[in-house]
């Protein structure tokens, strides 16, 4: 705090609880003039209004004490008309308030004050009343600055909560929490687009059923993937007045005066010349219930601030979620590897079991694959892998998953499918191996089979490694005739 009991290692700039000091109570103030009778004048006059001061009798000086003592408030006589130590003080010490003491206080003089860094302006010579009237001054402009640090310091800690979020899970509703907050909204739909394909749609809402905010949404994403894609900046009702007629129409059904609204474009983060071409990644739509006040400009930027953020958030999001893909994959053939196998696996067979749906597990071998080995090279036998694997993709569902288990093995999860049906798509996929011809674009005429075994919940297993092996034992009863598909009940 200020006076004799306020530690000195504070700094000066981020002062914030000596406010209430400007109005006296033995605060520091400090006196720089050259003058010795005018800083023993102003040194009275302070002292009568509660202050305690101290003189610096030269720029450097008065810095110096700045630094040591860090008073509240500086007062400068510029009897010569010199501001360099006003510009020295803002440039050191940006939230000290100064008050400028000119010898001819006119327009010229006191423009040139303020824009050296002056907070007020007095003439000469000083009066206890218009003393008194530069300190509340230097007052409410200490409190504006202090205020809007505040703030400022509030921003940038949703702006770094926002960048440490990595899972799109946190990052679509936390984008919507700190809008809110920051612009003293009461609801918001989030519509952002898929990390994969880029479609938009709805990931977050608050404040609304999920009914209001899917119509708001199905409004909106034509929009934004037409008309509004290429706007860079939030529009509200003044700026585009068909954009509000239509979701107006929208929410009549859930609120009963129209709210104030604000979209609010996320940008999509990226570098170079891309940067201008880009489109954005979505949108946040905010609400404030009626009767409010319009979203004033302070508000719009805030938002706009955020929305930067969010987008960078996004695209961190996006390049985790492909670093934790890779870390799932196979780096030969693409399909994803055991680690991704065991985790899933489980997953999928707990959601069954919870929805009463059915789950198959193929295990798939290659049959005599040491022969592509020795007669060609390994080379030719991880490109015969390869094209395995794309066999595979092709016969099986988008939603079901294919796993190199490890050499010439693959395992593959069949989303909600009976132990029939897993056995047609096993005999499907023997058919496509055995009908193809491997590596015949290098020159080459391979020719492979393969043997399958067919495990599923929760006849053969309920737990994952359960049905793993449950299907490897039948892949191996298969092998003892090879190019063959076998059910885990055989």
């Amino acid at each position: 705090m200020s006076g004799p009991d306020r530690k000195r290692s504070a700094p000066v700039e981020t002062r914030g609880e000596g406010l209430e000091e400007v109005s006296g109570k033995g605060a520091r103030a400090l006196i720089a003039s050259a003058d010795e009778r005018a800083a023993e004048g102003l040194s009275r006059l302070l002292r009568a209004l509660g202050w305690t001061p101290i003189v610096a009798e030269c720029d450097d000086a008065a810095l110096r004490a700045v630094e040591r003592s860090q008073p509240t408030v500086v007062i400068a006589r510029f009897e010569k008309q010199e501001l360099t130590l006003a510009e020295r003080l803002r440039s050191l010490y940006p939230l000290m308030p100064v008050v400028a003491v000119l010898p001819k206080p006119n327009f010229d003089q006191a423009a040139m004050a303020y824009e050296a860094g002056a907070t007020v302006c007095i003439g000469d010579p000083v009066t206890e009343p218009a003393l008194r009237g530069a300190l509340r001054r230097a007052e409410r402009r200490l409190r504006q600055v202090a205020a809007e640090r505040v703030e400022s310091l509030r921003l940038v800690d949703s702006a770094r909560a926002l960048n440490a979020s990595l899972l799109f899970s946190d990052i679509y509703p936390l984008t919507l929490d700190t809008m809110m907050r920051e612009t003293g909204s009461n609801a918001a739909v989030g519509i952002f687009a898929d990390a994969e394909r880029g479609v938009l749609g709805l990931r977050a809402m608050r404040g609304m059923s999920a009914e209001m905010a899917e119509h708001l949404a199905h409004r909106l994403t034509p929009m934004l993937e037409g008309r509004l894609s290429s706007n860079a900046r939030p529009i509200d009702d003044t700026i585009d007045p068909d954009l509000w007629t239509s979701l107006s129409d929208v929410l009549k059904g859930e609120i009963d005066e129209p709210p104030r609204l604000l979209l609010v474009p996320v940008p999509r983060a990226s570098r170079g010349r891309e940067a201008s071409t880009s489109p954005n990644i979505g949108a946040v739509l905010l609400l404030r219930h009626a009767p409010a006040a319009p979203f004033s400009q302070d508000l719009r930027e805030r938002a706009a601030f955020l929305a930067v953020q969010a987008g960078i958030a996004v695209q961190n999001g996006a390049l985790y979620a492909a670093a934790e893909e890779r870390a799932y994959l196979d780096p030969l053939t693409g399909l994803y590897n055991t680690r991704y196998l065991y985790a899933t696996l489980e997953q999928e067979i707990t959601r069954s079991t919870r929805y009463g749906h059915e789950l198959s597990v193929l295990f798939l071998d290659l049959d005599h694959f040491k022969l592509v080995n020795d007669r060609h090279n390994h080379l030719v036998g991880s490109a015969v892998l390869v094209e395995t694997a794309h066999l595979i993709e092709r016969k099986i569902r988008q939603v079901d998953g294919a796993v190199r288990y490890g050499g010439d093995e693959f395992v593959i999860i069949l989303i909600e499918t009976t132990h029939a049906g897993a056995l047609n798509v096993a005999e499907r996929i023997r058919e496509s191996v055995g009908e193809h011809v491997f590596q015949e674009a290098a020159g080459l005429s391979i020719r492979v089979t393969c043997s399958i075994g067919v495990a599923s919940l929760p006849v053969h297993g309920k737990q994952a490694r359960e049905l793993i092996e449950a299907a490897d034992l039948a892949m191996y009863r298969a092998k003892s005739q090879r190019n063959l598909v076998r059910s885990a009940s055989d």
